[in-house]
């Protein structure tokens, strides 16, 4: 039978019974069950299986489904004291990846809407088990029209009234539980709803009776005062830690058989989608996969996919401009950066701290580990995991060339139009470019960026060349360019000339071709927001 490739599906249920392409991840039940922590919280990019993971929970443990079907033919069907679980638990399952909204207010307003859809979900279960005042803010919260105070208790209350109903303990499943303040981050009110959230899951996962079991997902561990370090009984589990890491994405020998089925390439599938490491394993983007499955083609699917983790990384970008023009040509190159990666990020922190970024790319899949250097404090190499990342990465590099012009301005220096050349970029530069981001690093980034978007050359940053390094060297098929940086202390006219016969002296172009014979020797001296170029034409034999 011809497999279906199902885009999106997250129903366990659907999978299962649609006859689905699934991969059998069932083992995670036995882990969550052998998992000694009250309240786990597992962090992973967004589409990686979260959802459809926790609804295979769901199904798994449920006292109101009979899933002996549902599991029958998964691994998890060998596991006999895992199965005395299966079906015993009264189970509230919410995803908050859609409570989402332009204000506090408005999302606070969905988050009514969620709320009262699970009221209304378990009514008939409960009602005959409440007071008369209970039936009443029942009520409201199904109406979607409590007061904050019941909205925060909405959650701890209906794990009281499910334990009190069936005599069984409660397992709370919440998927995307930062969603609500990724969304809010950098508008009014985000206190307001770190402060919510701090309550609503403190109230329903600390010291609560009622509670079996509780996990959540997310894209980080949220590391604002008091999120969650008021819970002394959740046990965080990101991308970097071993356990669970088999788990969420596709390991090689999961997926190796279908692609060979479907035709399709194991060594570009790898190059394209593979690289992501989850602890000590490599790991498939299974969305990509899919989605190749799907479409027989190799195109960039993930990275086109969700805004949250995305939006945070392009609101804090302009804050890094040094990490811009130290670090992403040479990510792209297929270099590491070394950072310490802290187990939470503080969303107020990513404008102004470096660790916080980078981290918040590694645990939105923008990067991955490379290796562990230091234990303590937790120190790792990052780089870009696979080709459909690294076209995040090139994205980048345009917008940044075009933010300093609409026209190619490269061009004009292959034009010999170097008075022109300097003229529009100073002006870019004064339109476009904050006063301070005016470090060596940052022009180094910016004329990497621009060079980039030339067609039919080659574009290298600080690879030895003749006596040292020059800081770009482009190569077309018979003229080279030399391009070198500095910011100049005084004069800019005179650093540019000393800058000219340096280039000469170490004799930059000896990398260059056979092919080129004539070379450009370009010489960018910068001081604060005005640059000086300077360039001389020189033949090479």
């Amino acid at each position: 039978m011809r497999l279906v490739f199902k885009l999106g599906e997250s129903n366990f249920r659907g999978m299962i019974e649609g006859k689905s392409f699934f991969v059998d991840k069932s083992l995670f039940i036995k882990e969550v069950i052998e998992e000694g922590s009250e309240v786990v919280l597992i962090t992973r990019p967004r589409r990686f299986g979260k959802s459809l993971n926790f609804s295979m929970l769901k199904y798994f443990f449920d006292i109101k489904e009979d899933s002996r079907e549902l599991f029958e033919d998964l691994k998890i069907s060998r596991e006999k004291e895992s199965l005395k679980h299966m079906n015993k638990y009264p189970v509230v399952d919410m995803t908050l990846k859609d409570v989402t909204g332009s204000s506090w207010g408005n999302t606070k307003d969905v988050l009514r809407v969620k709320m009262g859809k699970i009221y209304e979900k378990f009514k008939d279960d409960v009602w005959d088990c409440l007071t008369d005042k209970q039936k009443k803010i029942y009520t409201s919260i199904e109406e979607e029209e409590a007061s904050e105070a019941h909205l925060i208790e909405s959650l701890l209350s209906l794990t009281e009234y499910l334990e009190k109903r069936y005599g069984k303990k409660v397992v709370v499943l919440i998927d995307e539980y930062d969603a609500a303040m990724m969304n809010m981050y950098g508008r009014e009110g985000y206190e307001e709803c770190v402060d919510f959230f701090r309550q609503f899951y403190g109230n329903a996962l600390k010291g609560n009776d009622s509670l079996h079991k509780a996990l959540m997902t997310g894209i980080m561990r949220v590391a604002e005062e008091g999120m969650l370090s008021g819970l002394n009984n959740v046990t965080v589990y990101t991308l970097l830690s071993e356990r669970f890491s088999k788990h969420f994405g596709f390991l090689e020998e999961e997926i190796e058989d279908v692609l060979k089925e479907e035709g399709l390439s194991l060594e570009e599938t790898k190059k394209y989608y593979n690289g992501y490491k989850f602890g000590n394993n490599l790991i498939y983007n299974p969305w990509s996969i899919t989605n190749l499955l799907h479409q027989k083609d190799y195109s960039t699917y993930w990275i086109n996919t969700g805004l949250g983790a995305k939006n945070l990384i392009m609101d804090s970008l302009p804050s890094h401009n040094d990490v811009v023009g130290k670090y992403l040509e040479k990510l792209i190159e297929g270099g590491s950066v070394i950072s310490e990666i802290p187990e939470g990020i503080s969303l107020q922190n990513l404008r102004r701290d470096e660790e916080s970024f980078w981290s918040l790319m590694l645990y939105s899949g923008y990067l991955t580990k490379e290796e562990k250097l230091h234990e303590m404090p937790s120190k790792y190499s990052l780089k870009i995991p696979n080709e459909e990342v690294k076209s995040f990465y090139m994205w980048i590099l345009k917008e940044l060339s075009r933010e300093v012009s609409s026209k190619n301005i490269m061009e004009l220096l292959i034009e010999n139009k170097s008075n022109e050349f300097e003229e529009k970029l100073n002006e870019a530069i004064l339109k476009g470019i904050s006063y301070y981001d005016n470090s060596e690093l940052f022009y180094h980034g910016l004329m990497y960026a621009m060079s980039k978007t030339l067609n039919d050359y080659e574009v290298l940053s600080n690879v030895e060349s003749g006596n040292g390094r020059p800081d770009i060297m482009i190569e077309g098929k018979e003229e080279g360019i030399i391009i070198e940086i500095k910011r100049a202390k005084s004069d800019l006219k005179k650093s540019s000339k000393e800058a000219i016969e340096q280039i000469k002296e170490k004799r930059y172009w000896e990398r260059l071709g056979k092919e080129v014979k004539e070379v450009k020797l370009v010489r960018l001296s910068f001081k604060s927001k005005e640059a000086k170029i300077l360039v001389e034409d020189i033949a090479i034999s």
